[in-house]
């Protein structure tokens, strides 16, 4: 995830996130041991709108593309994905999973399980340097964007 996008995740400024380390490619395992994604499949009709997509591959690499209206994705379990409203006002999908209660393990309500130490040692950088991550007990599926568009967002 780019620090824009960790910046809207954690309601902070994309600035905040500029020490951290995300790189899993050179990680023994990549980002397997790291997934977050559902426990199920997903596969979304894209109704109304456009957005950018990225998806991490178990070897750690991103994957980004955009999606406009009548798209049709699929993301396969425990791939950790992200999604940003690019280009238009909003989007409206329309998701199934493979399951009938597929679970979410989100990037903002896990940084919460851990010790600030914990985090410091993971990312690779001192505890000053890590940014005050807001305590979230339940994991919120949209947040609002308070950081702009990175290069990444431009077509």
């Amino acid at each position: 995830m780019t620090d824009a996008v960790l910046g809207n995740t954690y309601d902070l400024d994309a600035s905040d996130f500029t020490a951290l380390r995300r790189d899993t490619a050179d990680r023994p395992g990549g980002a397997n041991r790291r997934s977050r994604g559902a426990v199920g499949g997903e596969m979304c009709y894209v109704r109304h709108g456009s957005a950018r997509m990225t998806v991490m591959d178990p070897d750690g690499s991103l994957d980004t593309w955009y999606l406009e209206q009548g798209d049709v994705y699929f993301i396969p379990r425990a791939y950790p994905h992200h999604i940003e409203v690019a280009g238009s006002d909003d989007i409206h999908f329309l998701i199934f999973f493979d399951q009938p209660t597929p679970g979410d393990i989100g990037y903002r309500a896990s940084v919460s399980a851990y010790s600030r130490e914990v985090l410091a040692a993971t990312f690779g950088t001192h505890i000053g340097d890590l940014p005050n991550f807001p305590f979230t007990p339940a994991d919120p599926l949209i947040v609002t964007r308070n950081n702009p568009l990175d290069e990444r967002g431009e077509r």
